[in-house]
């Protein structure tokens, strides 16, 4: 055992690397599919709320504030 995570060392050095983990990748866009939902549905909530008459200018604001730390997030694990 290479340390405390129970992982042999060339194992932890496979699952380390990123040229050899397809597993990494599908779970970081399965992660990235997730945000994209997220992020469309906030979407939705922003349009239902731009409709209302009593808009409520600090939701909105919150709303789009979410929306752009999911975009932001979602770049980051894309490069």
């Amino acid at each position: 055992m290479c340390d405390v995570t129970g992982m042999s060392c060339s194992r932890r050095r496979a699952f380390m690397s990123r040229d050899r983990k397809p597993e990494f990748r599908m779970s970081v866009q399965g992660h990235i599919a997730e945000l994209s939902r997220r992020h469309q549905s906030i979407d939705r909530q922003i349009e239902v709320e731009k409709t209302h008459p009593a808009c409520d200018p600090v939701r909105l604001s919150e709303l789009k504030r979410k929306k752009l730390l999911l975009k932001n997030e979602m770049t980051k694990l894309r490069h």
